[in-house]
């Protein structure tokens, strides 16, 4: 069994990569691309961080691609 992220746990590497990138408005198709990994790697990784987050189901808006627009 896998061991679920819990809300405070601080950001892996590679979570606070794919943290960065969804900053800068990057989708999870673009960062899968830019990072040489899949999309579902990319997708369960932003799930983790969500619920690092505090559980949420998506990230903040401030870190959503459609809130920079």
């Amino acid at each position: 069994m896998v061991n679920e992220p819990k809300a405070g746990e601080p950001l892996t590497s590679r979570e606070q990569a794919i943290f960065d990138l969804r900053q800068t408005g990057k989708n999870n198709k673009e960062i899968a691309a830019l990072l040489g990994v899949g999309y579902q790697g990319v997708h369960n990784t932003v799930c983790a961080i969500n619920r690092k987050m505090g559980g949420a189901k998506r990230l903040p808006g401030a870190l959503s691609p459609k809130a920079a627009e």
